[in-house]
């Protein structure tokens, strides 16, 4: 069994949850040893608003949220893939914010270097072309709508750009195809993109209390948003998008 094969043994196992496999020692031990910035991901504590688990764990629950049944046989591959990288490159642009009076990190930009750091792992790992592409963007592109809202959450005009309404989605989708040519991503890439967006969010605290204790989000609306954003592209691929 090669490098590759024994890496999606794990991955993409469907009898056992990834969260169990990866507290057994050869399984850590192995995964460890692909990577440096593997092995940095086991009990780095995240120190978030909206963490409750450490960043080994929490791409442990992600990746288990993407269910075979629930995907296409391609889609299950990749995107499960890409959820085991896809916040690998936090450590290395964490910076503190103080809150309230106490200090929590932030990640700006984390999906950017987690895909940067996961291209050379991926060649070592023995992958390219078609999955190599769908992969690094799943990376770079998990979090590009972390921000939007259903539209009649905003009343500020300033943030309307960030409500949930096809021309808004488009405007990502667009911006998103200019910064990486080589990637060549189609609306059909993002409309896959979703249930990542979906495990992501259910990996995070149930209840997330902003500094003045009143509630700022919940994993369930986290969960939700996703499915208004895939409603917009399907309207926009309804209307001949690509």
């Amino acid at each position: 069994m090669d490098l590759k094969e024994r890496f999606e043994e794990i991955i993409l196992n469907r009898e056992t949850p990834f969260i169990e496999l990866v507290q057994q020692e050869d399984v850590w031990d192995f995964l460890a040893s692909i990577d440096k910035h593997i092995a940095a991901m086991k009990d780095y504590d995240q120190n978030s608003l909206y963490h409750c688990y450490d960043l080994l764990t929490h791409t442990a629950y992600v990746v288990d949220g993407l269910h075979y049944d629930d995907l296409s046989e391609q889609d299950y591959h990749d995107l499960r893939i890409a959820a085991f990288f896809h916040d690998i490159g936090k450590p290395q642009v964490r910076s503190d914010k103080i809150i309230n009076g106490r200090v929590y990190n932030s990640f700006h930009g984390h999906p950017i270097v987690s895909e940067q750091i996961s291209q050379s792992i991926l060649k070592k790992l023995g992958y390219k072309g078609e999955e190599y592409r769908r992969i690094r963007f799943f990376i770079i592109a998990h979090d590009l709508f972390i921000d939007f809202r259903p539209k009649e959450k905003y009343e500020n005009p300033n943030k309307h750009r960030h409500s949930i309404i096809p021309k808004n989605i488009k405007r990502v989708i667009d911006r998103t195809k200019n910064n990486y040519p080589d990637l060549k991503i189609t609306l059909d890439d993002f409309i896959s993109l979703i249930p990542l967006c979906i495990s992501d969010a259910y990996a995070h605290k149930d209840v997330v209390y902003g500094a003045d204790g009143s509630i700022k989000d919940t994993n369930i609306d986290m969960g939700h948003r996703p499915l208004y954003i895939l409603d917009c592209m399907r309207v926009l691929k309804e209307e001949g998008y690509q």
